[in-house]
């Protein structure tokens, strides 16, 4: 009996309480997660980072040489696009006049080829000098530019005996009254006919300069 109650004891001794047992581990604990949950966790785990900068700087070194032949080339292609701008406005303002003149002409052949005549008195024929005179106003208040220097040194001479002093920048047109006889008519009609066409080879001409 006394064996058995040592033994008792010892065991009662010997035997860990509740209390101060050793906890299990939280992977033991925790709640098993859905396989969804897990993969998305594991790709998580394995997916790469990117960079916050993905921008690389170059340092490149030119010759001088090099860069001296660049800046001629921009300055060449400036002085290429400012004279193709200069000649398209020569070009346009020539070709405005022309055609205002054209109509002029139109105006004055509703006079020249009315068959029979007006009559000096007649108020359509009077309307029809005031178009014509309204047209030459235009014309008048044009400012046609010469082409650059390059081309213009290849027409001067054309455009010389086009432009007159008083007029350097304008087509000079004859003026006729709305009391214009038939005979001034005529005169004008045929000046006009004169003008136009040296309006057409100056700007054939300018043309031709760019081709040579």
């Amino acid at each position: 009996m006394k064996i058995d109650s040592a033994s008792s004891i010892l065991q009662s001794a010997l035997a860990v309480p509740p209390a101060i047992q050793p906890l299990s581990s939280p992977q033991a604990t925790q709640p098993a997660q859905p396989q969804e949950t897990q993969q998305k966790q594991a790709v998580q785990r394995t997916a790469p980072q990117e960079t916050p900068n993905d921008q690389i700087s170059i340092n490149i070194t030119v010759p001088r040489q090099t860069m001296e032949t660049i800046e001629k080339i921009g300055s060449v292609t400036d002085l290429l696009n400012t004279t193709a701008k200069n000649l398209r406005e020569t070009g346009t303002t020539l070709k405005q006049s022309s055609d205002l003149m054209a109509q002029m002409k139109e105006e004055l052949g509703k006079i020249t080829k009315n068959f029979p005549p007006f009559p000096p008195e007649s108020a359509e024929r009077r309307d029809i000098l005031m178009s014509y005179q309204a047209i030459r106003e235009q014309i008048d208040k044009m400012s046609i530019p010469p082409p650059p220097a390059p081309v213009y040194e290849r027409v001067q001479v054309m455009w010389k005996e086009l432009f007159s002093s008083n007029k350097p920048n304008a087509v000079d047109t004859p003026a006729l009254s709305a009391n214009a006889t038939d005979s001034q008519v005529h005169q004008a009609d045929e000046q006009l006919t004169f003008t136009r066409a040296a309006v057409t080879q100056l700007r054939e001409a300018i043309g031709a300069s760019l081709q040579d």
